[in-house]
């Protein structure tokens, strides 16, 4: 997943290669337009009739008209070079589908349709992206999942069942006002059709809420007692700032104790590394002997609101 907004990109298994089944079908069309720019020409209206099957609809005579037009294996090689996709490997035989692949390719070319790039010029991205915003809605499933409807997701999904299990593979562009990123997720060897699109669709809500704007994000991850005195730990990070924030210890209620989030936590960096390792906090508060609810608030910076981080119920000897 590429993140437009920091800059970040984040992976799993980003070695690992998966057939396409029909997600190559963005890469066939990229090729189409990029061959005719090199033409200095518009699309054929038998193109773009075929165009217009192939990704909203899925066809898979219309995908092989198009790869037989732009030279199959090879022609659209020559365009995943120019993206680059260095890790992936046309079909061959006319088996477009059983293109081989990964995530980080696949990121590369939505990014080529999704931002500006020397490959495709403002007017074929938004052509194909446009037809990718229009996929039939039987095919709206997959890296939508957990985005809301206020979002405008544009996306394809491929889907083959094989020996050992499915191929379920969906890439796309997801932007709103506070979210702007590209994601592919590829699996393999799933049980069932249905199966699959489960798999894909949590990631991709998990992917949604890990890329929130606005409000801070982190975790109260340890509370502990002594002598008079409440400890906490954890981190908080606010979206909108690199920048340390502040987080707030509340005892039944009342604000006692303020820190800076700026200890190292090279965990939190490792997950969020567009905005550094240094977003840890640590903080103790001397309060009364018995029962306390403890409670931490990471304070926001810019849009949003300060958010709750986690409450404990302790009680202090």
């Amino acid at each position: 997943m590429f993140d437009a907004t920091s800059g970040a990109t984040y992976s799993f298994n980003p070695g690992t290669r998966y057939v396409t089944a029909s997600i190559v079908k963005v890469a066939i069309l990229g090729t189409v337009l990029c061959q005719a720019q090199d033409a200095h020409r518009a699309l054929t209206s038998a193109e773009r009739s075929l165009a217009t099957s192939m990704i909203e609809q899925s066809d898979n005579n219309a995908a092989t008209a198009l790869w037989n037009d732009a030279g199959q294996g090879p022609g659209v090689g020559s365009f995943m070079s120019k993206v680059p996709m260095p890790s992936t490997t046309p079909g061959s035989n006319g088996y477009w589908g059983l293109t081989a692949t990964n995530a980080p390719d696949q990121v590369r070319l939505v990014r080529t349709v999704a931002y500006p790039n020397a490959v495709l010029s403002n007017a074929s991205r938004g052509y194909e992206e446009s037809l990718m915003r229009a996929v039939t809605p039987s095919q709206k499933w997959g890296v939508s999942g957990g985005v809301p409807a206020s979002a405008t997701v544009a996306l394809k999904n491929g889907w083959l069942p094989r020996s050992d299990g499915w191929e379920i593979n969906s890439i796309g562009h997801i932007s709103s006002a506070t979210r702007n990123y590209v994601i592919a997720v590829l699996t393999s060897g799933d049980p069932s059709m249905s199966y699959g699109i489960t798999t894909v669709q949590n990631v991709s809500s998990m992917a949604w809420q890990h890329l929130e704007r606005g409000s801070p994000i982190g975790s109260l991850d340890a509370v502990a007692t002594g002598p008079d005195r409440v400890a906490a730990s954890g981190w908080a990070i606010d979206p909108d700032t690199k920048a340390a924030i502040i987080v707030q210890m509340y005892i039944d209620r009342r604000a006692n104790a303020l820190a800076w989030a700026n200890r190292p936590r090279p965990d939190v960096g490792a997950a969020y590394p567009a905005y550094g390792p240094n977003h840890g906090y640590t903080m103790t508060m001397s309060t009364t002997p018995g029962p306390h609810t403890v409670c931490l608030f990471a304070i926001n910076t810019g849009p949003g609101a300060s958010k709750l981080l986690g409450c404990r119920a302790v009680a202090v000897p």
